[in-house]
């Protein structure tokens, strides 16, 4: 098996019947509650399903959104159902990361394969705080989304294939949560409970407004949580409860790719062009002797740790302001 193209081993699942979540025969991944693990990404499909043509090519993406502590923090993040429009009987049902700070919407690599799509192959340009990459994806038109309970069916601009939408599990909202925050007791049962066995398989970026667009929100006082409803159903943003104390010496966690990314196409003139060019010309800018510092602390700050880039406060204890 291993030694067939990604293609075929599409094929020979699908034609056989079999779940593209543990390879058994007679239900469809939707509904499987023994979805493989795979050992190469550690994500909820079978292994021989890994794409390695696209491993390993995610690096940096944005830097500049920041949490308190992604682990004692909800966003945006919401279960919906996804097909594509020429297929709606193959589904998938997937995390959506709702991003106002992306300009660009992006679905995971395995979530395309559970979908049987392929797409166009790419280059794309990440555009983020960190600078300019060129990266490999898959270009597919015709996704549609709608809420895990909802009806309104959302039609996708272009969307673009990676191999992870790196965020954390802690982060997707839960009913517990707005239990413990008074000013949300009455969203809590409109909250869907936290699905272990699905993936973070899409992020819907501000070029498709109906899919992050609030509806109805549900505010606090200060640094309270809040919740909102979109064509998706409610989410809760914000601290996961008041008993936690912010430790501000601790580093902020921010998520490659997720936040503040935008995205440009590029032909294959335009990447023989970047050969040409080298990597290593610098633009001769002056810096300000505060854009030094900055610069200087965040270089020196900056690493990379399980799949997330951490990075110091600059801009506290009389650092640059």
């Amino acid at each position: 098996m291993q030694e067939k193209t990604m293609d075929e081993r599409i094929g020979i699942i699908k034609n056989n019947g079999l779940c593209f979540g543990c390879l058994a025969y007679g239900h469809r991944k939707h509904e499987c509650r023994s979805k493989m693990k795979c050992q190469k990404c550690n994500s909820y499909h079978p292994t021989i399903l890994h794409d390695d043509n696209y491993t390993s090519k995610v690096v940096g993406a944005a830097v500049c959104h920041t949490t308190h502590s992604s682990e004692n923090v909800h966003s945006m993040i919401v279960p919906v159902v996804v097909h594509h429009e020429d297929n709606p009987d193959i589904f998938s049902v997937v995390y959506a990361v709702l991003d106002e700070q992306s300009d660009a919407c992006f679905v995971k690599s395995s979530t395309l394969s559970e979908l049987e799509c392929k797409g166009k192959h790419i280059d794309i340009r990440l555009s983020t705080i960190l600078g300019e990459k060129t990266v490999p994806s898959r270009k597919v038109g015709g996704l549609v989304v709608r809420g895990l309970n909802q009806e309104t069916l959302i039609e996708l601009p272009d969307t673009y294939s990676r191999d992870s939408i790196p965020v954390k599990r802690s982060q997707i909202p839960r009913p517990e949560t707005a239990k413990k925050w008074p000013h949300l007791h009455s969203i809590a049962d409109k909250i869907t409970p936290y699905r272990p066995d699905l993936e973070v398989g899409l992020l819907l970026g501000v070029n498709c407004m109906k899919a992050i667009r609030g509806l109805e929100y549900v505010h606090g006082r200060g640094e309270d949580s809040y919740a909102y409803r979109c064509n998706q159903g409610w989410g809760i943003v914000g601290p996961v409860d008041k008993s936690r104390p912010i430790d501000e010496n601790k580093s902020f966690a921010t998520h490659a790719f997720v936040f503040r990314t935008q995205v440009t196409e590029i032909s294959p003139a335009e990447v023989c062009s970047l050969f040409d060019q080298g990597f290593d010309q610098q633009k001769d800018e002056r810096l300000s002797l505060q854009d030094q510092k900055f610069m200087k602390i965040m270089k020196e700050g900056i690493h990379f740790n399980e799949g997330f880039y951490e990075m110091p406060l600059p801009f506290k204890d009389g650092h640059p302001a």
